[in-house]
């Protein structure tokens, strides 16, 4: 039995990586100032995960 050929999808554009100066500076200052591991760990995800989705959404460069 020969499988079905699935309809060419558009792949989604790659992920933009975020450059900004001092962006792992600043990180590493704020989860420094933790002293909890779980609250480290908390934070450094909800930081990662909010760079992801402002790198994925497409930016007005208007100036």
């Amino acid at each position: 039995m020969a499988r079905k050929r699935k309809a060419n999808k558009p792949r989604p554009a790659p992920k933009a990586v975020l450059n900004l100066p001092g962006l792992d500076q600043a990180k590493s200052a704020v989860l420094n100032d933790l002293s909890s591991p779980d609250a480290q760990r908390g934070n450094r995800h909800a930081m990662d995960e909010f760079i992801g989705w402002y790198c994925s959404e497409p930016r007005n460069r208007a100036i």
